[in-house]
């Protein structure tokens, strides 16, 4: 397990404030603890990224709790060009674009990324055992990037700096997940998508492509018979499931895409559930995203759900 990592990503771009790093911490310690709960056998890394130096306060207690800081240079350190965001202030790279770093982490074979708004309440070992070159869960058409798996590459690394310029237009965006819409974009155009990975449990046991169109479609896919290895996966929503207000209103006439989250007596009684249909999954990790809708930013009357 010494070449598999977990990771998350310790910033606010918009505060960086001490006292709110210092919340941000506490976000991560939460997330890991609720990661290594679930972690079957041996205990992995679990990487903090910052593109920022942490007060020595924070360090300390994320250290002593066997969380390993990892300072990342910025893309504007190195003369490449990515938009930066208006409002900002002038020479300010926004830290989410650090997460392409980890493709040159090439001392792990596979890296587990999750965002410091995510609360693990089930395993995600599984997730190290897929073998395709990067994998996400697809929410509102789009690769979402709160949950990732990757298999660090050079050369992807090399690939995404060269399509920076090409597919980013401008230097300033007031769009909030530009990196996620481009990350899309990228994997989309210029990889093939080798399907959406199937569980026997917590097993891995393939690829399907018989997915909803409604819910993932990808004009790319891998011809039958091709190695994933280099190709791009889709995994089921439990592993990345957003339970923020407008999430959950989303899903209130479909049903069958929560009914593991949900108390098999309600949907009995609802009449929701239908041979089979509950309990094939179980929930692994729920998600807020989006500014001011953390669960500790409760006193925000937008958060409340």
């Amino acid at each position: 397990n010494e070449a598999e990592a977990w990771a998350t990503l310790l910033s606010d771009d918009e505060d960086t404030a001490e006292e709110v790093l210092a919340v941000y911490a506490e976000a991560v310690r939460t997330l890991a603890y609720s990661v290594r709960k679930f972690e079957i056998g041996k205990r992995r890394p679990f990487l903090v990224l910052t593109v920022q130096p942490l007060p020595e306060s924070i360090s300390v207690i994320l250290e002593a709790e066997d969380l390993k800081v990892v300072r990342l240079p910025t893309f504007g350190d190195e003369g490449v060009s990515v938009p930066l965001r208006s409002g900002l202030g002038a020479g300010r790279e926004l830290s989410w674009w650090s997460k392409v770093r980890m493709w040159r982490m090439l001392q792990y074979t596979s890296i587990v990324y999750l965002d410091a708004d995510i609360l693990v309440v089930g395993s995600m070992d599984s997730l190290f055992q897929v073998g395709c070159r990067f994998s996400a869960v697809v929410i509102r058409g789009l690769l979402n990037l709160g949950v990732m798996v990757i298999r660090p590459s050079e050369e992807v690394f090399q690939e995404l700096v060269r399509a920076m310029p090409e597919d980013l237009l401008g230097d300033m965006t007031d769009l909030r997940e530009i990196d996620q819409v481009w990350q899309h974009q990228f994997w989309t155009r210029h990889k093939d998508w080798a399907g959406e990975v199937h569980f026997n449990g917590t097993v891995p046991v393939g690829v399907t492509k018989d997915v909803p169109a409604s819910r993932v479609f990808f004009e790319r896919t891998l011809p039958v018979g091709e190695s994933v290895s280099e190709a791009f996966c889709t995994i089921p929503e439990v592993f990345n499931f957003c339970v923020t207000y407008p999430a959950l209103v989303s899903f209130s006439e479909d049903y069958h895409r929560i009914a593991h989250f949900l108390p098999r007596a309600w949907l009995d009684e609802q009449g929701k559930i239908e041979e089979g249909s509950a309990g094939e999954h179980v929930g692994r990790a729920l998600h807020w995203p989006g500014p001011r809708r953390k669960p500790w930013q409760h006193w925000h009357q937008v958060a409340r759900s």
